[in-house]
């Protein structure tokens, strides 16, 4: 049997059935969210400074540990979203992300700005999967 990513079944016009493609959209969605976290861009989209913590350090939007002065951390002022320097599985960051209200689900290239990434390409198209 050969494997064939799912760009490639919607190529050749494969039909999937509305689970199957709803399941599809969620794990495209979810890999776009560990795909920001990968390139240290937050939920809204706006690249994650890195830095030691001087003062009000806040807590770990993944994992909830309380970060302490003089740490380092990934932060975004902006959006007050904070991530520490310790490991994470893909489920928290995956919750992480999602617990934001805002959480931008689109496939939008990452910008190396801090500026919000441009809001051009939806999420998958049901309707051509």
């Amino acid at each position: 049997m050969e494997v064939i990513s799912v760009k490639q079944a919607k190529e050749q016009g494969i039909i999937f059935n509305r689970d199957t493609r709803d399941l599809l959209n969620e794990i495209m969605k979810n890999e776009t969210k560990m795909e920001k976290y990968k390139n240290n861009v937050c939920p809204k989209g706006h690249k994650l400074k890195y830095g030691i913590c001087i003062d009000h350090c806040g807590k770990c939007d993944i994992c909830k540990y309380a970060i302490q002065v003089n740490e380092k951390s990934y932060f975004c002022k902006e959006c007050d979203f904070d991530i520490c320097d310790k490991e994470h599985n893909d489920n928290q960051i995956i919750q992480a992300y999602n617990s934001n209200k805002s959480v931008d689900e689109s496939n939008e290239p990452v910008s190396d700005s801090n500026e919000p990434v441009a809001d051009s390409n939806k999420s998958v198209d049901d309707s051509n999967l």
